[in-house]
This record gives structure tokens, sequence and C-alpha cells, in this order.
């Protein structure tokens, strides 16, 4: 960057340490001086030009670098593929790069993100099933849709400084495409903060009407959450348990899709906090320790049986693992505790587990099983720099997706022609035509 003033120097040296920071783990030192050449070439690229007109284009590629090596465990190529991606997709400088160090696929990954970015998703619509479709058959190397991802998280943080409306079209896309996404490749921290923000643009009086309602309950249960606690403390310890205790507040994004599915008030969102009593157990002792945490809590508080949730001693088939308990407190209230190891906690909070199998739409087959293929990849961190396996790629090459005037995207098998999109779909488009007609 020519020219460079002296806050312009801080800002980039600051940001350059925030990448070593999270990557640290990642890097030897070669792997240290490629990322600070590829550092170099995202500054070169991108100089004082700006990321979607709300921050500079530099800051945003190391935030999206970031969160892809902090927040979704991925692997140095993926680092590196964030930090460029945005630039001109023949800057000599890169193919340079990727020739001289031998990163293949990083072109591969570079390209498609190019593609990726350039989708019309300003007319996403409401259901996004082939949308979605769309993206992952796009994708030749997994690693491309979290890098997606992590570059739409980072766009919606920073979307404030945008007018209101189209901050609202941005939000809408976001929960029909990039959310629902997240939330079925197991990424389950970046799709709750998809929604929240996403909410927060779509219906912000809605999103502040209920923060300020749940901060002030919050407020209020905080002496009955201590009085609670106390002997159950007091047991676990008696046990002999190594533990820690969280108070989880239900998201929200996810009351408001609870009021809205199960027409309740807020009020009647029972499980709006819960008690998580996370255990810290040798591997053969887990099973173990988690019933002997049930059998402190429920020698102090009565349980609801019918409200048991066992998935130690069977976990779901989507390999979450948790004991999920009610029992009615002293002044006959109802309270959720959820008890697991730290192990089992670290996998459903980064989505090692497939959420979206229980709590989201199945899509039709051949899409569920590529999902579960790229799933699988991003639950063992070792897979995450390796590519999607041919058989499932093949399927996705079996089909094809067409976009219509209207930006809606229709499926069809690989082959078609132009004359199979209206036969296909032209009992709506007929039926469509005489309503409005």
């Amino acid at each position: 960057m020519p020219g460079i003033n002296q806050s312009e120097r801080e800002l980039i040296i600051n940001s350059y340490r925030a990448l070593l920071e999270v990557t640290e783990p990642l890097l030897d030192r070669d792997k240290s001086r490629h990322l600070k050449a590829a550092f170099i070439i995202m500054l070169n690229a991108h100089q004082r030009s700006l990321y979607a007109d709300t921050e500079p284009y530099f800051l945003h590629s190391v935030a999206v670098a970031r969160i892809v090596a902090r927040d979704m465990g991925m692997g140095f190529t993926s680092v590196l593929a964030s930090l460029l991606a945005g630039a001109s997709p023949g800057n000599k400088e890169i193919n340079e790069f990727i020739t001289t160090y031998n990163y293949k696929q990083l072109g591969v990954i570079l390209n498609k993100l190019e593609v990726l970015l350039q989708l019309p998703t300003e007319k996403v619509p409401t259901n996004a099933e082939h949308f979605i479709s769309l993206v992952l058959s796009l994708a030749d190397d997994i690693r491309v849709i979290p890098i997606l991802l992590a570059d739409r998280l980072q766009y919606m943080r920073n979307i404030k400084v945008l007018p209101a409306n189209v901050q609202a079209s941005i939000a809408s896309q976001t929960a029909n495409l990039y959310a629902p996404l997240a939330h079925r490749l197991g990424l389950y921290r970046i799709n709750a903060e998809l929604d929240e923000l996403s909410l927060n643009y779509t219906d912000p009086d809605t999103y502040q009407q209920l923060k300020s309602q749940i901060n002030k309950i919050e407020s209020k249960e905080a002496a009955f959450f201590e009085s609670f606690l106390q002997p159950v403390h007091a047991e676990l310890k008696r046990f002999g348990l190594q533990y820690e205790i969280k108070k989880r507040t239900k998201s929200i994004s996810s009351v408001y899709k609870k009021m809205q599915t199960q027409r309740i008030a807020l009020n009647e969102v029972y499980d709006l906090f819960a008690i998580r009593i996370i255990l810290d157990s040798k591997p053969d002792e887990e099973q173990a320790d988690c019933w002997k945490a049930y059998t402190a809590v429920t020698s102090v508080y009565a349980p609801e049986p019918k409200r048991l949730r066992d998935w130690i001693t069977l976990p779901r088939r989507n390999g979450y693992e948790s004991l999920h308990i009610t029992v009615q407190g002293k002044d006959g209230r109802w309270v959720e505790v959820q008890i697991r190891t730290s192990r089992m906690d670290f996998n459903a909070e980064m989505g090692n587990s497939a959420h979206w199998r229980y709590k989201g739409s199945e899509g039709d087959q051949e899409t569920s099983e590529w999902l579960n293929s790229i799933r699988q990849v991003l639950e063992h961190p070792e897979g995450l720099d390796s590519n999607l396996p041919n058989k499932y790629s093949d399927k996705a090459n079996a089909t094809i997706y067409v976009f219509t005037p209207e930006g809606d995207v229709k499926k069809l098998k690989s082959g078609s022609t132009v004359l199979d999109l209206p036969f296909k779909y032209i009992p709506t488009w007929v039926h469509t035509v005489q309503e409005e007609g």
C-alpha cells in the first residue's frame, strides 16, 4: 500500500498479529513464511478498497481467516484461501504463490469461491432448498462452504453502516440460505449468530423487545438459580465429581421461532433457561459420571420421568450425547438440567454432531447424503484439508440448476435442455397464471 500513514500501519500490524495468534498451532517455519507472503499479497490486492462498502477489505479478509481458523478449526490451506479470496481471479502474485509453494488445491478453492460469491443471492426464495443444493453442487472442495459461511458472518457483523432497507434484504438472504446451510453442516455457533443478526435486521423491533424482556427475566431469575444450585453443588462434591456449571439462555432467534411455531407467549417457553453440568471425566468413566451427576441432582429435586432424555446410553444417530432431565424446584418451578462431559459439550458446541438431522428439514435424499459426507469430514479436523470423495461430487454433477428471471432456482437432471424447464415446472406456472388471471 503506497503512502501508508501511521494509523494504517498500526492497523495492519495489529491485524497481522491477531491472525498469527489464532493460526499459531497450524504454523511451522515454512508455513509462517507462506502466511506472511499471502498477507502481503492480500494487502497489495485490496489496497484501501472496502468490502461491500462496510469495512476495509484487508480487515474483512483477516477476520474471515480468523473465523475459519478459530471458530471452525480448519486447516492452513483454508486460512490462506480465506485471506486471498476476493482478489482478482487473474492475480499474478497469487498464481505465482500457488506455483512457488505448490498449493495446487488453493487455486481450486479460490476459483469456486469467486463463483459462489457472485451468485445473485438478493433474490433467494423463501424456500431455499434448491439454492442450497446449488451452492453445494458448485463446491468441488468442501472447504469452500465453511469459508463462504465465514465470509457471510463477517459481512453480517458489519452491515450496520448500510441503509435499513439494504440491511433487511441482506439479513433475509442470510436467514434463508446461509444460516440453514451452517445448521446442516453442524456449525451451530455460526448458525446461531447468523440467525441472531438476521432477526435483528429483518425485525429489529421484535428483536429488541424480546431481548429486553429476556434480560429482565434473567435478572429476576438470578437469585432463584443461585438458590437452586447451592444444594446441587454440595451433592456433586459429595460424589467426588469434577465439574463446572453453566446457565444456558436460549437465543433470541430460537425463542422467537418457538413462539411462532408453537403459538405461545414468552412466559410459556419453559426451556428459556437451562442448567448445564459439564463433567471433567476420563474416557472410560464418562457414562458412570453422568449418571452419578443425575443421582446427585435428583436426590435434591424431584424429576419428571416423562421429560428424561437419555442420549448418554444411546446417543442420537447423529452422535449427539447428553443427559437431559427436568426437575421441580422448591417453589414448584420446573428447571431443565443438561448433564454431559467436556468432550460431549465441545462436540455439541462446535457442531460435531449433525443437529440438522433431527431439528432441520431433511431435503432430498441425494442432497442429504452429500451433506452427510461433508459433515463426516467436518467432524474430523484432520480431514478438513482433503477433497470431497469422488462418489459424492459425481452425484452432485448429476444435477444442474437453472435461474429463472425472477431469481428462483430450479433443479433438473444433468443433460436437460431449455425445453425441459417449462415442461417440468409448467403445472406450477399455469396454476400461478390461473390464480393471477
